[in-house]
This record gives C-alpha cells, sequence and structure tokens, in this order.
C-alpha cells in the first residue's frame, strides 16, 4: 500500500531541512491490513508453516539454554520478526517467499537496530515483572492458590504425547479444533463480508468494527466473571464451566440468521454477539484445562489444543475460499460458526461428563 505523496512542489525559497508536510491515513485502512495479511498467507501457506515451524525449533533450542537462552530469544525475536516482514515485501514485488527470508534481519546492517528493540522490551520486561511472593497486587489468597499445589510430588516426566491417552485432553483439543476456525473467519472475513453484502466500503468500516470487537472484549471478561460466580455460588466446577459455555454457544446461533437480514446493525449486533461469545467460551475452555489437569500439564495440553485451533483454522481456510469461489454465499459459513459451538459443547461433554480431576496413569 502506497501511500498519497503531495503533487504540490514546494516554494523555491523554502528551507531544505523543513519537515515534508504530514500525510494522514485513515484508522479503517488498518482493518484491511488484516485482510491483506491473510492473502499474504494464502499465497505461500506452506513456506510459511515452514517459517513458523523453524523459528519455533530455534526458539526451543534457545530457551532450553539454561539462564541466558530465554534472554537471548527476547533480544533476537525482533530481528527475526524483521525477516519475516522482509518475505512480506518480497510477496508484495512478485517475488518468491524463502525460508531464508527470517534470516534476513541478521544482514545487510539491520542487525544492530532490531537488536536494540528487543534490548528495550528486555529492560522494560525486567523493570515490570516480579514473581508472584513479591508482586504488590497479589493477595495472600491470590498467592496461597497459586502455590496450593506446589508440593504435588512428580514421580516421573509426563511426555506431550502420554497426554494424549486423556479423554480429557481430546475433549480441549476437539473444543479448539471447532471453535477458533470460526473466530478467524469473523477476523479476516468480516471486512470482506461488509463490503460485498452491505456494502460499506472499507475505509468506512470503521464504527462498525469497532462495536463488533469492542463487544468481544466485553465477552472476554462477561465469560469468565459468569463461570467465577456460578462457581461461587454452587461450588459446582462442572455446572459452572458447561452453564457458561453453553450459554456462549446459544449466543452464537443468531449468526445464521444474517442472510435474512438486510439491515447493517443487526449484522453488526448479531457478529458481535458471536464475537463476545467466542470469547466467553475461549475464556471458560482454556480454563477447564486447568480444573481437570495437574499443574505441570497444563502448558502441554493447552499448546497441543492451541495447534489443533490452527490446524483446524488452515483447513477452514481453504473451505471458505472454496465455498466462496464455487458459491459466492456465506449463508453456510455463518450456518457452520452458528452450530461450531453446539457441536464441540456436545462432545467435550461426552468425553468429560463429570469434570473429575486426572489421575495420571503409567
Amino acid at each position: 500500500m502506497q501511500l498519497p505523496e503531495s503533487t504540490t512542489a514546494p516554494p523555491a525559497d523554502a528551507p531544505t531541512s523543513a519537515a515534508p508536510p504530514p500525510r494522514k491515513l485513515p484508522a479503517a485502512d488498518g482493518i484491511g491490513w488484516w485482510s491483506e495479511s491473510w492473502r499474504i498467507f494464502c499465497a505461500a501457506p506452506g513456506t510459511w508453516l515452514g517459517i513458523f515451524v523453524l523459528f519455533i525449533v530455534i526458539s526451543v533450542a534457545l530457551v532450553l539454554v539454561p539462564v541466558v537462552g530465554s534472554l537471548i530469544h527476547t533480544v533476537l525475536t525482533p530481528v527475526f520478526a524483521g525477516g519475516a516482514m522482509l518475505g512480506c515485501h518480497a510477496l508484495a514485488r512478485g517475488e518468491p517467499l524463502r525460508v531464508g527470508h527470517l534470516f534476513e534481519g541478521f544482514q545487510h546492517g539491520r542487525l544492530a537496530p532490531l537488536c536494540i528493540l528487543g534490548l528495550i522490551w528486555l529492560a522494560v520486561w525486567l523493570f515490570v515483572y516480579r514473581q508472584p511472593a513479591q508482586h504488590p497486587s497479589v493477595s495472600k489468597s491470590e498467592l496461597d492458590y497459586i502455590n496450593s499445589d506446589r508440593d504435588e510430588a512428580v514421580e516421573q516426566s509426563v511426555s506431550w504425547l502420554s497426554v494424549l491417552k486423556y479423554r480429557e485432553t481430546w475433549a480441549f483439543i476437539v473444543g479448539k479444533l471447532l471453535t477458533d476456525p470460526v473466530w478467524w473467519f469473523y477476523l479476516f472475513w468480516l471486512p470482506k463480508w461488509l463490503n460485498e453484502s452491505r456494502h460499506i466500503d472499507i475505509r468506512n468500516l470503521g464504527l462498525p468494527l469497532i462495536a463488533i470487537y469492542t463487544m468481544a472484549s466485553v465477552g472476554s471478561v462477561a465469560g469468565g466473571w459468569l463461570s467465577s460466580h456460578l462457581m461461587a455460588r454452587y461450588n459446582k466446577p462442572n455446572f459452572a464451566r458447561k452453564i457458561s459455555m453453553g450459554i456462549c454457544a446459544v449466543c452464537v446461533v443468531p449468526i445464521a440468521t444474517l442472510s435474512h437480514f438486510q439491515s447493517l446493525w443487526y449484522a453488526v449486533f448479531a457478529v458481535g454477539l458471536a464475537a463476545a461469545a467466542h470469547q466467553g467460551w475461549s475464556a471458560n475452555l482454556v480454563t477447564l484445562v486447568g480444573d481437570v489437569f495437574p499443574r505441570r500439564l497444563v502448558g502441554t495440553v493447552v499448546g497441543i489444543g492451541g495447534v489443533a485451533g490452527m490446524v483446524g483454522s488452515f483447513f477452514y481456510s481453504g473451505v471458505i475460499g472454496e465455498t466462496l469461489q464455487r458459491t459466492g454465499q456465506y449463508w453456510a459459513l455463518f450456518a457452520v460458526g452458528a452450530s461450531a459451538y453446539l457441536v464441540a459443547l456436545g462432545i467435550i461433554h461426552l468425553l468429560m461428563p463429570r469434570m473429575a480431576p486426572v489421575k495420571l496413569r503409567d
């Protein structure tokens, strides 16, 4: 995207050091960049996945180095991010994307300034971060809860493959696999849908999208509050989590009716409600892992579920493209989104009816 340049020549007697006139860019253009980022990914999905996997491997190798590994990883992250951005520029120029673009930030004098960005972030983190025991905002009851399973006996290490033996792991995987693609559909395709179905130019999408994503932010907090409120009142985690997730699943259903109404603000309300419900659903789905798994396995299970969600989103993006290319209609995609949460909740309940703590097996 290029910014328009002034066509008015400066006066002959204007000082050469004078700053150029400010250039303005509508804030709503940022929404278009989201869709553009998805198109960039779809231009070379295999290579992008290769870059991502390579970055993860490098990151894991660095953080395994005691003490200095995590510090080095923090400093070098902007360098790798800069290389990925140069890959985006290469695609924009019609050049092929290469896995080697990940390392472009180390070349041609880019390393020092990018490392400085990493050092600035590291300095801010070191200044702000505190252990829970020293953090002024952590109360005694919160600290006691954090340390509640610290004395848990660890008899043997548990590999990430071994957690696949538990139905609770598959319950979380299914929840992420079926619902994360719906959220990415909202995020990347919503501007295009509003433009095609409601004839709104992308530069005028600001207010509708602000309303939708504000509702999503509120939904995330409200979903967590609702389950906490029910848990405090009834002391039944299974009831609290699943009722909260069920309410969120029902709140998504109205998006199936979008093709029957032409009102812009009905569409904004329905999609905003669905986005809010997704955030409330996600807040409870992720917390559900901590309700049933020992603390040392929570990160492993959440990571596996996150991968499942991204894989599902990747394949669903192909379904979206094929559906729109063949039919040009969004109603089937919204219908899938409307039913995905109810289906996921049903499977989660079948796999985990009592939501009892997991007892590790040899």
